[in-house]
């Protein structure tokens, strides 16, 4: 799980962190995605074409229209809480590749070390966009 916090020096402004996060949470998503297909296995690219993420903005309901097109919020299940962002895939072999099996293989980890890999760069993006939105702010 990769969580983050803003902590400065002094007061903390609640809406500039609202608006920082908001930002933040798609940012995430787009970079551990890409962190994490670049690191899965592949074999046919069937998991890694299907690793992706969605934000609790990206819910959307089926629709009785036959044009309907599923979104990456059907494929992996949109998060209801607006302070989450899933990121994942919907391929039935995911969890083995990511964990092994029991018996017969060890995994070849790929979200869990996107995730290690890009928090450093995230935590200090997100930083970046509360010290903007201060800015704002204060500008105002």
């Amino acid at each position: 799980m990769l969580s983050a916090e803003v902590t400065r020096n002094g007061s903390i402004d609640p809406q500039a962190v609202e608006r920082a996060v908001k930002k933040w949470l798609p940012a995430a998503g787009v970079s551990v995605e890409g962190q994490a297909k670049e690191l899965a296995p592949v074999d046919t690219g069937r998991l890694r074409g299907s690793i992706t993420w969605a934000t609790a903005k990206d819910r959307s309901y089926p629709s009785a229209e036959k044009d309907y097109t599923p979104n990456r919020a059907d494929m992996i299940g949109a998060p209801k809480d607006e302070h989450v962002t899933v990121i994942g895939t919907n391929v039935e072999y995911a969890e083995y590749m990511e964990y092994g099996t029991r018996f017969f293989r060890g995994g070849k980890p790929f979200l869990r070390p996107a995730i290690d890999i890009m928090r450093k760069r995230l935590s200090e993006y997100l930083a970046k966009l509360y010290d903007q939105e201060v800015m704002k702010t204060a500008v105002k």
